[in-house]
């Protein structure tokens, strides 16, 4: 799993509120970037 950045959330569309794991240990957000939709997944730990 990778580490979010402030420049991967720049300059993006949330098509979607972002929602918690059932665990609350990950967050997950919907984002279109480049003309495509993606799930950025970002752990609680990182």
């Amino acid at each position: 799993m990778s580490t979010l950045t402030i420049d991967d959330v720049l300059g993006v569309e949330y098509p979607g509120q972002p929602e918690w794991s059932a665990d609350g240990s990950h967050l997950a957000a919907p984002v279109h970037a480049d003309g495509e939709t993606h799930l950025r997944i970002a752990s609680v730990d990182a």
